[in-house]
């Protein structure tokens, strides 16, 4: 009981620290607070389909492992389990982690947001990681 009130406390503590580090924002009595900045920044925020995090998750192009090149040609690509790769379509880049327990191959456009153009029988093979399970 003790360490969880603890816990509680130092949770409350943190965010306490969190809304005091937010710079306040001064508004006029008659005035309403500008939400357009942050909903327009959501907005534009690339998305994946709600069903991908079954695949993984999205990642910055920057910490990718490699970039793979999208183009009308290609049908599949070959990744690894735990790899964060840079998916480049036109000029349009778009990174994603292969953090999946499913081995196996899945089609591409189940991960990549909408405006991510990519042929539709595109397929994405997953390996399994060898530092994974021991090496299995």
């Amino acid at each position: 009981m003790t360490i969880a009130r603890t816990t509680l406390g130092i949770a409350a503590l943190g965010f306490a620290g969190v809304v005091a580090a937010q710079p306040a924002q001064r508004i006029a009595p008659n005035e309403a607070p500008n939400l357009a900045a942050p909903a327009a920044l959501l907005a534009s925020t690339k998305q994946p389909p709600a069903d991908a995090k079954i695949y993984g998750l999205p990642a910055t192009p920057r910490t990718a492992d490699r970039t793979i090149d999208i183009t009308p040609l290609t049908r599949w690509i070959n990744v690894k389990q735990d790899e964060t790769v840079a998916l480049r379509s036109g000029d349009k880049t778009y990174a994603w982690t292969f953090a999946t327990w499913s081995i196996g191959s899945f089609p591409l456009s189940r991960i990549v947001p909408p405006e991510f153009s990519v042929p539709a029988e595109v397929r994405v093979y997953v390996a399994p990681d060898p530092m994974r399970d021991g090496g299995r």
